[in-house]
């Protein structure tokens, strides 16, 4: 049973009280950034968000984050198959795919998920790949 207090934020909730929850079924996706997935808690705690975001058809959508310490690459790997749409800047997609080549780092990703990649090159120019990633990109 969902108690009356309702946490303030999606990731403080437990499973059960993500699918009840009246807040979060009003809301249309769930964004994760790799902040959220580095440490073993807030991982598990995203997993069970994700989770229950699929259970409600929700979109799950992943940014990713040019950072110095940031989620390990194999964390990465295991949540990009349950994601809709990954995005971030070509410097991100290089640190999460471990590739210094934005067209191999995008192809790599591609390979793992189906999800649609979003390239934020800036707030005018960004790329988006539905599909396989074809030619190189610049």
């Amino acid at each position: 049973m969902v108690t009356e207090k309702k946490p303030a934020h999606f990731f403080d909730m437990t499973i059960l009280e993500c699918i009840e929850s009246q807040p979060v079924n009003k809301k249309h996706a769930l964004l994760l950034n790799m902040t959220e997935l580095s440490t073993k808690a807030s991982l598990q705690k995203s997993r069970q968000a994700i989770i229950a975001a699929h259970i409600q058809h929700k979109t799950v959508i992943l940014e990713l984050e040019y950072k110095e310490k940031s989620a390990s690459k194999k964390t990465l790997m295991s949540i990009m198959p349950l994601c809709h749409v990954i995005a971030g800047s070509p410097q991100a997609f290089h640190q999460a795919s471990n590739i210094k080549n934005t067209t191999q780092a995008l192809q790599y990703i591609r390979e793992k998920s189906d999800a649609i990649l979003v390239l934020k090159k800036d707030k005018q120019q960004n790329q988006i790949f539905e599909k396989e990633i074809v030619g190189e990109i610049t």
